[in-house]
């Protein structure tokens, strides 16, 4: 009989097959497990294995931000803790600007027409590249001692 493992976070379902390391210990991990089992009373039986916080990425003005960093690369970030409901909305408006169709006015409310901080010379592309690498080299190393 397989075991039943879910994995909850504060702010959604985390796939229990990727790497997800505990970032949260002792009483506040047992609240979410608490929380969980609270929310889904059908699922009391089947055990947290692994519990995930971070971050919320939150804006000044409480919006998300989107605009172009370079030259082709766009970016939709800070959607302040709605990111499940708000990113993908956003995605297909930039999407569809990236397609060719006009900037969308919900789109326009976020959009800035520069970037605010001056590039970093870690964000280059060589080195960008390079960070990809070492990432998927990590995954694919983590995928075979599994």
């Amino acid at each position: 009989m397989a075991r039943e493992v879910a994995t909850y976070s504060a702010s959604g379902w985390v796939d229990p097959l990727t790497d997800v390391t505990s970032a949260l210990e002792g009483e506040l991990t047992c609240d979410i497990a608490r929380g969980f089992h609270t929310r889904f009373p059908s699922l009391r039986d089947v055990a947290l294995e692994r519990a995930w916080g971070g971050w919320i990425a939150m804006t000044p003005p409480w919006l998300p931000v989107a605009g172009e960093a370079a030259k082709n690369v766009f970016y939709t970030i800070g959607c302040n803790g709605h990111g499940l409901a708000q990113a993908p909305y956003l995605g297909t408006l930039l999407g569809d600007r990236l397609a060719g169709d006009e900037l969308h006015e919900d789109l326009r409310a976020v959009w800035r027409q520069r970037p605010r901080f001056a590039p970093a010379p870690i964000f280059s592309a060589p080195a960008l590249r390079a960070m990809w690498a070492v990432d998927r080299m990590s995954d694919r190393l983590h995928r075979r001692a599994e």
